[in-house]
């Protein structure tokens, strides 16, 4: 992340966005050392994508899986899944959980 965090410097400080890049902004201005973007990193870095498939799907008497067939979580009374953690992510899940 470090690196990739100095590469977008770099690219943003090529002369093409001079009259658009004006000045870093906020916590940016005090970002300087590797140890300062590791620090801004960890803080302000998250994924943009949609957590699914994380909630394995298995037989109602299995030992393994969160949810049973009928999406209830197992060990659990009441509860059902119903995002998109139970689709398997092996293709684009978009259109499937609008």
């Amino acid at each position: 992340m470090v690196e990739a965090f100095k590469a977008a410097g770099r690219f943003l400080s090529a002369s093409a966005w001079e009259d658009y890049v004006i000045a870093k902004f906020g916590d940016l201005a005090n970002v300087h050392s590797d140890d300062d973007i590791m620090k801004y990193v960890r803080n302000n870095a998250f994924s943009s994508l949609h957590g699914v498939g994380t909630a394995s799907v298995s037989p109602k008497r299995a030992g393994w899986g969160v949810v049973d067939p009928d999406l209830k979580v197992k060990g659990v009374h009441g509860l059902r899944v119903i995002d998109a953690s139970v689709i398997v992510s092996f293709y684009h899940v978009f259109a499937d959980t609008m």
